[in-house]
């Protein structure tokens, strides 16, 4: 090996090393405490309906033509079961609104996570009863 390909070889390794010390210190310049859970810097996904949302609109409901849309809160343990929904806004039917917790209810979702661990937690769905006549 002549001069040339020696020194072309240390610069070689020379960078190699250098890129490795410098993913390790910005590894390292991360505080330990940014890894707990609450912290900023975990990704934050939030909870989704797997599928699609049937609603499930009564037979006198359609046949009275009552149509509106409910927005109910839904509230997810960690595996995604759901363990409250309230109407938050009415449909202003006692009848279409207690579909739109049943339709919620009846529904399979993925909870949320942060930083890839599932959590509890609660979101909005929108569960719109259209006039198809």
């Amino acid at each position: 090996m002549n001069i040339t390909q020696r020194a072309s070889a240390a610069l070689a390794s020379a960078a190699i090393v250098f890129a490795a010390a410098t993913v390790c210190a910005q590894a390292d310049t991360r505080p330990a405490l940014a890894m707990a859970p609450g912290s900023p810097d975990l990704a934050i996904a939030p909870a989704r309906i797997k599928g699609a949302l049937y609603t499930q609109v009564p037979v006198l409901a359609q046949l009275a033509g009552l149509h509106g849309t409910a927005v109910v809160q839904v509230i997810l343990d960690e595996t995604g079961r759901v363990t409250n929904a309230t109407v938050v806004r009415s449909t202003g039917n006692l009848v279409l609104d207690r579909a739109a917790i049943k339709t919620v209810q009846s529904a399979s979702y993925e909870p949320a996570t942060t930083g890839n661990v599932p959590v509890a937690g609660a979101f909005d769905i929108v569960v719109d009863f259209a006039n198809e006549n």
